[in-house]
């Protein structure tokens, strides 16, 4: 019998293996130096508000999720990739945990147990809750919000509960991502209220307090930002412009518009397949009569959510993942409804099985090929382990919940070995670590390096002596000593007294994209009175 505690623990215990190993290993990539790095800032200069980016004001997205990254590295008083990567992670275990121990009448526990094993194990999850990005916050926020609601009025509970908790977690995420949580949230809210035919509890006073609490808090910030920054103008016209390109993109986006499409329904792999069991009356007559308009509205809302999102020209497949606790949800609903049949249910098991067989003779090739570190004789031998386990117990393998539970638990071995055997990869091929830690190297602990027009170079977080940006020539006074600055900028005649001062090469490097630069130690001259 499934008990809330054995539950959890198997969430507990998924997320773990999937979410942990080998997080703080690789240097920051992709967009996560862009999340990261005013963070970073915003601890060392006291700029909540309007957080800097390279010696820049930031405005591409609200500060929520630079918030949560510098809350980690004052929590722990650590600044690592390990701690940069952490909030992501305990979003993903926030929402699955919200699912296990919350309570509601539209969903049982094995519905809640499936569902968390879709979250955690679907590709496109896993992947952007392992790196330091927006996306696993907001799409939890967006979740939690979702379930919430779902839960409260599933039971008839609180009005006060039904608004204002989901309010504070879309105001939150609101100043990660923007209204687009807004979006999906009342999509879903309206198309469930539609099919119970009780919209006018729209029009409630708690609901005008929770919409209350919401414009306060965005807008709240909005104004502070606004009264704080020197160029208000620029702010407003990069809003719009973030809104505008999704709609109005260039051709390269027009072509690779329909790869994106089809890429974002990958991103929900294993566990596309059983998406069309939603719409299959045979299934989908396992639901309660008195739970249908809920259930009805929730898949209306999810087809209405995914279409709106990806009818945008410049769509990416991430921006579809808010889509996707709601469909583990559904997944969960209509699958531990169902009862075991051997037979249907045989390919699924055979499936399975066949995965974690293939999966055995994959971890043999990669150790062979490519490592044999510690780590890939691990995985070796929890491959080996847990197929065993599967082909022993297969005759229990019957029924939608021991067959979702093991597909979890085989995609999350999959997902695992893909990382053991990249990450070495990815060691051998770092950029910015190896020459952020050669900047440190070079200069004396405790002395203030200056970095001029950086570009927003990712290397700037690997150095660990303070750091300060400087943006125009007259900048470089006196007090700078230790000077990070491209090679072609100290050739333009406004550079003519940096260059009088003798400037000593300590380290060259080169940024691809960016140009070379140099670290150059300057001959001391009296610093100017303090202004």
């Amino acid at each position: 019998m499934i008990t809330r505690p054995k539950a959890f623990a198997f969430v507990a215990l998924l997320w773990a293996a999937l979410y942990l190993p080998g997080l703080g290993t690789p240097e920051l990539d992709g967009q996560e130096g862009g999340r990261v790095i005013p963070a970073v800032e915003m601890l060392q200069n006291g700029r909540w508000i309007v957080p800097p980016y390279g010696g820049e004001d930031y405005y591409n997205k609200p500060p929520g999720i630079n918030w949560l990254f510098a809350a980690s590295f004052a929590v722990t008083g650590v600044r690592s990739e390990l701690t940069a990567r952490l909030p992501s992670v305990l979003m993903m275990l926030a929402f699955a945990s919200m699912l296990i121990w919350t309570r509601g009448p539209w969903l049982g526990l094995p519905g809640r147990l499936i569902a968390a094993v879709v979250f955690l194990t679907a590709i496109g999850l896993a992947c952007n809750g392992r790196h330091a990005y927006i996306e696993a916050s907001y799409v939890c926020l967006t979740a939690m919000a979702t379930l919430w609601w779902l839960n409260v009025w599933s039971r008839n509970g609180s009005r006060w509960l039904l608004w204002l908790v989901p309010a504070v977690l879309l105001a939150y995420g609101a100043l990660i991502k923007g209204p687009i949580l807004g979006v999906l949230f009342y999509c879903t809210v309206i198309c469930v209220m539609a099919y119970a035919r009780r919209l006018k509890e729209l029009f409630t006073l708690q609901h005008f307090v929770g919409i209350a609490v919401i414009l306060f808090l965005c807008l709240g910030w909005v104004y502070l930002a606004m009264i704080r920054s020197s160029a208000s103008s620029k702010m407003t016209h990069t809003w719009l412009m973030q809104w505008l390109v999704r709609f109005a993109p260039d051709e390269e986006h027009h072509t690779i518009w329909v790869f994106n499409v089809l890429k974002t329904l990958g991103e929900l792999m294993p566990w596309l397949a059983f998406v069309p069991l939603l719409w299959m009356k045979r299934f989908t007559s396992k639901v309660p009569a008195h739970d249908l308009p809920l259930f009805k509205g929730c898949r209306l809302s999810l087809a209405i959510g995914f279409v709106l999102i990806e009818a945008m020209p410049a769509t990416l497949p991430r921006y579809a993942l808010p889509c996707f606790p709601l469909a583990g949800m559904l997944l969960g609903w209509v699958l531990s409804l169902q009862e075991p049949s051997p037979r249907p249910q045989r390919p699924w098991k055979i499936a399975v099985l066949t995965i974690a067989a293939l999966s055995c003779a994959s971890v043999a090739v990669g150790l062979v090929l490519a490592s044999h570190a510690p780590a890939a004789w691990l995985m070796f031998a929890a491959t080996l382990a847990t197929a065993g386990m599967l082909f022993q117990y297969r005759r229990r393998l019957l029924g939608p919940i021991p067959l979702s539970l093991a597909t979890g638990i085989v995609t999350a071995i999959v997902i695992l070995q893909y990382y053991t055997f990249t990450i070495p990869y990815g060691l051998a091929h770092e950029l910015y670590r190896p020459t952020g830690q050669a900047i440190s190297q070079a200069v004396p602990p405790g002395q203030t390096i200056y970095a001029y027009r950086p570009m927003k170079q990712k290397v700037m977080l690997y150095v660990r002596q303070p750091l300060k940006y400087l943006m125009r020539p007259e900048e470089i006074d006196g007090r700078v000593r230790y000077l990070v600055i491209q090679a072609s900028l100290l050739d333009e005649p406004s550079m003519r007294p940096v260059a009088a001062r003798s400037p000593k090469v300590l380290f060259r490097y080169d940024v691809r994209t960016v140009g070379e630069y140099r670290l150059v130690e300057l001959a001391p001259v009296s610093p100017p009175p303090d202004r």
